[in-house]
């Protein structure tokens, strides 16, 4: 599955960088693309559910906005 999630919170690259590491590191998360306010994320969702990968990236400190 693919799914775009708008993220506030990201103000420069590094926090791209960070979210797209983070979501790397899950099982499940095929591939992702981060850019600032925008992360696309392919996984399978029989292995993670969108909201272990929302959970993810709040963990972080961002918010995202559905």
């Amino acid at each position: 599955m693919n799914k775009k999630f708008v993220i506030s919170g990201m103000h420069c690259p590094s926090c791209a960088i960070l979210i797209k590491e983070t979501l790397d590191e899950m099982e499940g998360v095929e591939s992702c693309a981060v850019e600032e306010g925008l992360a696309t994320v392919r996984f399978d969702e029989r292995k993670i559910s969108e909201k272990s990968l929302i959970s993810a990236i709040e963990a972080e400190g961002y918010k995202v906005n559905q």
